[in-house]
């Protein structure tokens, strides 16, 4: 089972690495979804997702995708797009991936230093991004 602390980590590569890891069968958990960087501006980042979550199906409105404001469940829709859900392997590995709410912390969690996203100059985190389009943390 792999820990990934999600602090200074870049979404899209972290999404893409663990996606790898889950269709290779590993259980994963990513702690800190909160503080993880999306690259580009938050106001650009912010209408972006308010955009689709505004988007609606005009012939059944009850088919709209919903797209969550909690960034835990945020990042696993993010993930769910790079699974190939049409598989049982890909709905299989989906169920493999555990996200821990935002300011908890696990102990022996490993960051990934590859990807480390400090070099950002217009980057904001999943959590201000979140906050911008209506979560009210708790």
């Amino acid at each position: 089972m792999k820990v990934i602390d999600g602090t200074n980590l870049i979404m899209g590569r972290l999404c893409a690495r663990v996606s790898k890891d889950l269709l290779k069968g590993e259980q994963v958990t990513i702690t800190n979804p909160d503080k993880i960087i999306i690259s580009g501006g938050i106001d650009f980042v912010a209408a972006k997702y308010t955009q689709r979550r505004d988007m609606q199906n005009k012939a059944t409105p009850e088919h709209t995708p919903k797209w969550p404001r909690p960034p835990n469940m945020l990042l696993r829709k993010i993930m769910s797009g790079m699974m190939p859900k049409k598989t049982s392997r890909g709905r299989q590995a989906l169920k493999r991936l555990r996200i821990t709410q935002a300011g908890m912390s696990v102990e022996g969690a490993s960051t990934i230093k590859e990807i480390d996203g400090s070099h950002l100059t217009r980057s904001t985190t999943l959590g201000a991004v979140c906050k911008r389009i209506g979560w009210i943390q708790q």
